[in-house]
């Protein structure tokens, strides 16, 4: 038996040493195969964040040059410009347009100078702002520009680019000889219905880039750089702007162009003047490609250390491990083999047997296990008998239970139904207080009209035998007052019928919006000999929309409607702003001789007061928010925006939406 234990102990010793070996040899494999895949991933990241630092800060300045574009196209009349003799016009505009250009380009940063250029093919001569920076204050510059300059080449192309492509775009970096510094230009086109009428910009010194990228630190001597999507160099440390990936020493790294141009980020490996280097790139969006290359032997100087590490552990291991056995061994054997068996006996159910008092006076973990076992016991015997206990009540305790739950379901169940009849009733009463509130209001919408009506009748009957000259005058002039009354009558029950619409028969296809409301207005002028208001429609965005084609056209009737009943005598212009894209339709319906008058956000009450002047009345403003609102899913309320006070602003959600 004791040989046996012995052998027993050398095999156990034996196979856990060879384990350990391996598996040591397996984690340093493991561990230089990990290094390598994330110094891989760590010089990949770093470019990436590289790049997103520079697109963040391109980024930012084509949003603000972008808004700023946005506002102008806002602020000048195109029309304006189209006429022949546009030389007025920008004498007005101007002076104010250069207040708006100095105060944006003081909100600037890190930038030269800030302008704009109108196009010289819609203006007489050449409209232009520019402002320069100087240490911390802007110089307007007058005349910038002469016409010999605006010729189209690489130098205009920040101009000419706009203009054609109506995008906004970077140039390349490029030298200014009389300032002695490179720049970048970024320029985006001003574009009112599709038509280019000018182009802003603005010069950002090259420095600022080029410092980001030397100020990289990579491990101990590495360094950051890079290139155009031509692959010149644009910032290194050897190299410049002339110098090309595919050209530099004989071409021997012009195969690193099939790595670039396969993916946007990625990892090479490669020599560079005779040593071995580690380079991590990625593409910006404007396709430049920022990269950071560090020497192959800074990336892996801990493998040499880890490997001895490695080694020193391996063999203090294997030593503790043969020690430790051979303790442990002798310990715990014996009193293991005889716990063992008491726990076979106590599994078969011997649970009257306690554990041997020698192994429960173990002075090791053994001994603590005998304890706990020895406790189980106890705990399973006592178990055992308080289970044989409670299966004599536990019938009569599960009725007791059944018959609570049985009584909670059925109080349950009576207060769902107590709960659904309130909820009921509730709704039965706000539809009845609904149907009241209309009778009223069309109870006092049609009490005039229909009292007048019957008075004229009942006049008209006694005075239509004795007609003469003024008889006939009042004859008319009654027949006329009741024809009105009468047609106001039609009107609120033509507004009524609305109000029945459950609106299910939105039918959502494509149309060119601008031309669809050219139509509605140009039929209202012509069937209406009252409408002598001139209508303006402006839009950003795309003509063709997809909505219900009948519905807008309806909501644009009514607003028109509104505004000849309130204001009919007084010519004016109306001016419908109209931006859309692929969710949503927005609308700025703004008539200057409409005036707001009480609380805004009560305006699309049903019968508020809209003119305290003759208190005027009526559903027009309810059923139009009715529209917007229920039948076409929509915002409406009124605000001021832009130059725009009191103006009606709808938002509508698309078909695509």
């Amino acid at each position: 038996m004791i040989k046996l234990r012995s052998l027993m102990i050398l095999v156990t010793v034996l196979s856990i040493s060879l384990v350990v070996v391996l598996v040591s040899l397996f984690i340093f494999d493991n561990t230089i195969q990990v290094i390598d895949e994330e110094a891989s991933q760590y010089l990949e990241l770093q470019a990436v964040k590289i790049g997103n630092d520079l697109e963040k800060v391109m980024s930012d300045m084509a949003l603000k040059i972008q808004t700023f574009s946005l506002l102008v196209s806002n602020y000048v009349d195109l029309d304006k410009i189209l006429e022949e003799d546009d030389g007025q016009y920008f004498d007005q505009v101007l002076p104010e347009l250069e207040k708006q250009v100095l105060s944006f380009a003081e909100s600037l940063t890190n930038n030269y100078d800030f302008y704009i250029v109108f196009n010289t093919e819609l203006t007489e001569g050449i409209e232009d702002i520019l402002y320069v920076r100087e240490e911390d204050a802007y110089v307007q510059i007058i005349d910038p520009l002469s016409p010999e300059d605006m010729v189209e080449s690489d130098k205009m192309a920040w101009y000419y680019g706009p203009i054609h492509e109506k995008k906004d775009q970077w140039t390349e970096p490029y030298d200014d000889l009389f300032l002695e510094e490179r720049f970048m230009t970024y320029s985006a086109p001003i574009i009112i219905n599709d038509v280019v009428i000018g182009v802003i910009g603005v010069d950002l010194l090259f420095e600022n880039f080029e410092n980001m990228i030397e100020s990289i630190q990579v491990y101990d001597s590495g360094y950051a750089f890079l290139f155009n999507a031509d692959y010149h160099y644009l910032v290194h440390p050897i190299f410049s702007y002339e110098d090309s990936l595919e050209e530099v020493e004989n071409g021997v790294y012009a195969y690193m162009k099939d790595y670039f141009e396969a993916s946007d980020t990625g990892i090479i490996k490669y020599e560079f003047f005779g040593e071995e280097k580690i380079l991590g790139f990625y593409r910006l969006k404007n396709q430049w490609i920022v990269a950071v290359a560090p020497p192959y032997n800074e990336v892996f100087k801990n493998i040499d250390i880890i490997r001895r590490s490695t080694l020193v552990i391996v063999i203090a291991g294997l030593m503790a491990t043969v020690i430790l056995l051979v303790i442990v061994s002798h310990f715990l054997t014996s009193p293991i083999q005889t716990l063992s068996q008491q726990i076979t006996a106590i599994g078969h159910g011997m649970l009257s047997h306690p554990i041997s008092h020698r192994v429960l006076k173990n002075k090791t973990e053994i001994g603590l296990l005998a304890q706990a076992v020895e406790k189980m016991r106890m705990e399973l015997n006592d178990a055992f008998t308080e289970i044989r206990k409670n299966n004599e009540t536990l019938e009569h305790k599960v009725s007791e239970r059944t018959q609570e739950l049985y009584a909670l379901n059925e109080e349950l169940v009576a207060s769902l139904e107590t709960i659904e009849d309130m909820q009921e009733k509730n709704l039965a009463n706000e539809k009845n207080m609904l149907v009241r509130s209309m009778v009223s209001n069309i109870a006092h919408k049609m009490n005039t009209p229909i009292g007048t009506s019957i008075t004229l009748i009942s006049y008209l009957s006694k005075i239509s035998e004795k007609l003469d000259g003024k008889l006939l005058y009042q004859f008319n002039n009654s027949l006329n007052l009741l024809h009105n009354n009468q047609n106001e009558m039609k009107e609120v029950i033509e507004q009524m019928c609305y109000y029945l619409d459950p609106y299910d028969d939105l039918e959502y296809k494509t149309f060119n919006l601008i031309k669809s409301f050219e139509v509605v207005t140009n039929d209202i002028i012509n069937t209406d000999r009252t409408f002598n208001q001139k209508v303006i429609f402006k839009l950003n965005g795309e003509q063709e929309v997809d909505h219900s084609q009948k519905h807008l056209n309806l909501l644009l009737k009514w607003l028109l409607t509104y505004s000849n009943k309130m204001a009919s005598s007084d010519e004016r212009t109306i001016e419908v702003l109209i931006k859309t894209d692929s969710k949503t339709i927005e609308m700025i319906y703004y008539d200057p001789k409409i005036e707001i008058l009480g609380e805004k956000e009560r305006m699309f009450d049903p019968y508020h007061l809209h003119n305290f002047t003759d208190s005027k009345m009526g559903l027009d403003l309810n059923l139009i928010g009715d529209l917007v609102i229920r039948g076409l899913k929509g915002k409406i309320h009124i605000s001021t925006i832009y130059e725009y006070e009191n103006a009606v602003h709808i938002v509508l959600p698309t078909g695509r939406a």
